[in-house]
């Protein structure tokens, strides 16, 4: 075989594999992008629910639906607050549940975010206006679900509420897949 052809057919090898090497980069590209949109955590945030029960020290002898005193829960430092009605019943032995079914409102600050942005909440923040300023908190769950695709379990510790907030601190365990 003559130089020249060998060199030819060199060269066109050579192009044909930086041709099929630019074609797989540009899928990887295109593609990547499209499972990085469809990863949870990096979507952005379009709606968030949460269902919160808190268990307080009470007496309180009531059943009842709060229309006009709602609940409120929010992710220290991002600042979603999630709020609605709430209701109350007495379970007996002096305790008291508060109950609320909470929605995102769509105009809130963390609409378009990246649901991950929330990892760098230090605390998460309920109330419950109906509740005792000074209520003694036995127990309690949060359950936070935002895009209907990822879902946040909280559990609430007793403590004293300051000023009809309830505290939860460490959230590193709850916050770890993010």
């Amino acid at each position: 075989m003559e130089p020249t052809t060998f060199r030819a057919i060199s060269q066109i090898i050579v192009l044909a594999g930086s041709f099929a090497a630019l074609l797989g980069s540009a899928g990887i590209w295109y593609y990547g992008n499209q499972v990085d949109e469809r990863r949870p955590y990096t979507q952005e945030i379009r709606a968030a629910t949460a269902t919160v029960e808190v268990i307080i020290d009470s007496d309180l002898d009531q059943n009842t639906h709060y229309m006009d005193k709602g609940g409120f829960l929010a992710f220290g430092q991002a600042k979603t607050a999630l709020l609605t009605d709430s209701w109350g019943h007495q379970l007996g032995d002096n305790r008291f549940r508060h109950r609320g079914v909470l929605t995102m409102d769509i105009s809130d600050e963390a609409v378009g975010k990246q649901v991950k942005f929330l990892a760098d909440s230090e605390y998460i923040q309920i109330g419950f206006r109906s509740m005792p300023d000074d209520a003694t908190v036995m127990s309690g769950t949060a359950t936070i679900t935002i895009n209907n695709d990822v879902q946040i379990d909280v559990d609430i510790p007793p403590q004293q509420a300051s000023d009809g907030w309830i505290i939860v601190p460490d959230l590193a365990d709850v916050l770890r897949d993010f």
